[in-house]
């Protein structure tokens, strides 16, 4: 079902901006969002699906604002993490950190 949305889509409607990635971000530190649902947001736009025990995806192709590029893999990372069992945390510090380092 994404990846049929996401067919209709231009590249530019489906690049990740930082601002969609610090309210992810901010969101995660005012618990209005569980790790659990940031973590799978991460995965989408980072690896373009979602895996699951269905049949295969289609991958949805993003690219990243070039601008920030650097700071919004970085958050995509650590967000993409948690949950392992190495990294797999990030504290409300890291958190403030990668808001700061993006900007809208």
């Amino acid at each position: 079902m994404i990846a049929k949305t996401a067919e209709g889509m231009t590249p530019d409607e489906l690049a990740i901006r930082a601002k969609a990635v610090k309210r992810v971000l901010t969101d995660l530190l005012n618990r209005r969002i569980s790790a659990e649902q940031a973590q799978t947001w991460a995965t989408l736009v980072k690896r373009g699906y979602v895996a699951t025990n269905a049949a295969p995806l289609r991958r949805v192709s993003t690219h990243y604002d070039a601008d920030q590029e650097d700071e919004i893999v970085e958050a995509l990372s650590g967000l993409d993490e948690l949950g392992d069992r190495v990294d797999g945390t990030i504290d409300d510090n890291e958190l403030r950190d990668l808001i700061e380092r993006l900007h809208d």
